[in-house]
């Protein structure tokens, strides 16, 4: 037995391996968030041991006076102190108060059980204030979306205008692909806020633990139904895939500002306080905060590959390859609430010019559709004619270097002429208001379409789910900081009564 004060953990040379570990061996460093964690898992399994009369009373009066010392000095300090990573509380138990009392601590507990417990409680950590800041931002899209329900803009496919649209309804598509992420974020907590507490190493133990009281204590809303089936991966890749998602649509929506920014475009403007300019070109206005929020959106992509391949291997368990990446994950959670956090504030200091945003989106033909519409509507044509004919007046335009705006009834009748012989006659009237830009979208009443009312009439509907998940989020944080008060009040009960 070491002596009271030495104690190195329990892979000191010379007890099941000679030798001490290579330190060529690269080992995942311990987070800071984790040892607070570890911490926490390490004083709910002391309170579990000692309510069930698994550890003597006084054992466990003892364990928890010296964790509550440790808090004392500082949990991360006092860790890297004494050193053993995850063991570290065991470590420093044994040499406060003896292998005697400090290493009972470990009881029916393996280090799978500490490595999963404080896994799923930094992954909860993070996912709630993901969600949070995701919620957030959904907030502010709607609100923006109210401000330019009218905005005539275009659309763009293969990098050419396509049909016209408003930033209104721009902005609640987000908000729509931000509702989903929400939705694929706290089905990832779902899975993730399981207590694995007594698993051990797959096939539980044989000591009689109290799962469903450890799980309280770390106020984890289920306990794990099989010993085996929580070491799955599949909770991992969940939450690096969700995080992959959203920031799939965060890079999209990145470069769609930057487009629209652009000195030929023109059609919104960042504040200056999200760029920068340029040490040898006097005029430059560079969108930087865009440019750094892709970057950061691009390694929760890259996360997933690589745990991917990491886990790639041995069935059961892979501890190590988990515990590496596992950083990737956290970070991307912790860069998940930046970008988020960031692209609200761009938002809100976005200059959109309405006026540029129209001239844009009807400067190149995006009117086309709804001009063959009018045929179709005016003079009942059918509409793969009415197509074609617009097909030729489009083409005959840019031959001659017309816009839009210079079309005429003439030029039309052309058009008619050459691909059927006979002229139509559309209105002068209907022309002026087909090729209007502001008026496409005005006629888009259908459902989920971007006309003005239609736009705001789907606006509560989003709030609504955005309370709804609010709500939740809400539940979800009071249920983690009641388990922190339920495990505090257990200590203070145990400190406080008899030790014998």
């Amino acid at each position: 037995m070491q002596a009271q004060g030495t104690y190195r953990g329990f892979r000191t040379a010379g007890i099941r391996l000679l030798e001490e570990p290579s330190p060529l061996i690269p080992r995942p460093p311990v987070e800071d968030g984790l040892l607070e964690h570890f911490h926490n898992f390490d004083k709910a399994q002391v309170v579990m041991l000692t309510e069930e009369g698994l550890i003597l009373r006084a054992d466990g009066v003892a364990m928890l006076r010296a964790l509550r010392s440790m808090e004392a000095e500082g949990v991360v300090a006092a860790r890297h102190r004494v050193g053993g990573g995850m063991h570290s509380g065991e470590q420093y138990l044994i040499r406060s108060l003896g292998e005697q009392v400090g290493g009972r601590m470990h009881m029916g507990r393996s280090s799978g059980d500490l490595g999963s417990v404080a896994w799923r409680l930094r992954s909860r950590a993070g996912l709630l204030a993901a969600m949070a800041s995701l919620n957030r931002l959904r907030e502010t899209m709607l609100d923006l979306a109210g401000q330019y329900l009218d905005a005539a803009m275009p659309t763009y496919t293969h990098g050419k205008h396509a049909q016209i649209t408003t930033f209104g309804a721009v902005l609640v598509s987000w908000a729509g692909a931000l509702e989903r992420d929400g939705q694929r974020l706290r089905e990832a907590y779902d899975h993730i806020n399981v207590s694995t507490a007594g698993c051990a190493a797959g096939t539980g133990t044989s000591f009689p633990l109290n799962r469903r009281r450890t799980a309280e204590l770390l106020g984890y809303d289920v306990v794990s139904r099989n010993a085996r089936d929580q070491y799955s991966p599949d909770p991992f890749f969940q939450q690096l895939a969700a995080l992959a998602l959203l920031n799939t649509s965060l890079q999209e929506w990145a470069n769609d500002l930057m487009f629209w920014g652009s000195d030929e475009m023109g059609m919104i403007d960042l504040a200056d306080r999200f760029c920068g300019t340029s040490s040898i070109m006097a005029q430059k206005k560079n969108m930087v905060a865009l440019e750094a929020f892709k970057a950061l959106a691009s390694r929760a992509v890259m996360a997933l590959n690589e745990a991917i391949f990491d886990f790639k291997g041995p069935t059961m368990l892979p501890v190590h390859e988990r515990a590496f990446a596992s950083f990737g994950l956290w970070r991307g959670l912790d860069d998940a609430v930046a970008v988020l956090n960031l692209f609200r504030e761009a938002l809100l200091g976005l200059e959109v010019n309405a006026d540029r945003m129209a001239d844009q989106a009807g400067r190149y033909w995006a009117q086309a559709t709804d001009l063959a519409g009018a045929l179709v509507k005016e003079k009942d044509l059918p509409w793969r004619t009415a197509h074609q004919i617009i097909g030729i007046v489009v083409r005959l335009s840019y031959e001659r270097g017309l816009t839009p705006q210079d079309c005429t009834p003439a030029l039309i009748d052309e058009a008619a002429m050459l691909y059927m012989g006979q002229p139509v006659g559309l209105s002068h009237q209907a022309l002026a208001e087909t090729l209007d830009p502001r008026n496409f979208p005005r006629g888009r009443t259908l459902l989920g379409g971007p006309a003005p009312e239609e736009t705001a009439r789907r606006i509560p509907g989003y709030r609504s789910r955005l309370e709804a998940d609010a709500a939740w989020l809400d539940q979800a944080n009071a249920r983690v900081q009641r388990g922190r008060e339920t495990l505090d009040g257990a200590i203070d009960t145990l400190l406080g009564g008899t030790t014998g």
